[in-house]
């Protein structure tokens, strides 16, 4: 049950990355953070490892979750996160230059 949450929350992630590119729906976010310093950008939106941080936890609470597993959680989805954007990264970035 575990490894089917961290898939989710870790698609879910990867999701609103993608959504807070330029041309999409949560585009302002980024708009509105823009002069934020580096250590509120990357976990809100500029780095999907990072993201898994607090993205993670905000989906978490939609799961039956138990707080100590979080602890196991956030690192897996991290990890997913790496793993997915190793393989798609060029992809994206290519599409919204």
């Amino acid at each position: 049950m575990i490894l089917i949450h961290i898939i989710t929350i870790s698609l879910s992630v990867i999701g609103a990355y993608v959504a807070m590119k330029d041309g999409m729906i949560l585009q302002f976010i980024p708009r509105i953070l823009r002069n934020a310093p580096w250590w509120v950008k990357k976990p809100v939106f500029d780095c999907p490892v990072c993201m898994a941080s607090v993205w993670g936890i905000t989906f978490s609470l939609f799961l039956p979750i138990l707080t100590i597993q979080l602890l196991l959680i956030v690192p897996a989805i991290a990890g997913l996160n790496w793993l997915i954007m190793l393989f798609v990264q060029d992809k994206i970035t290519r599409e919204w230059l």
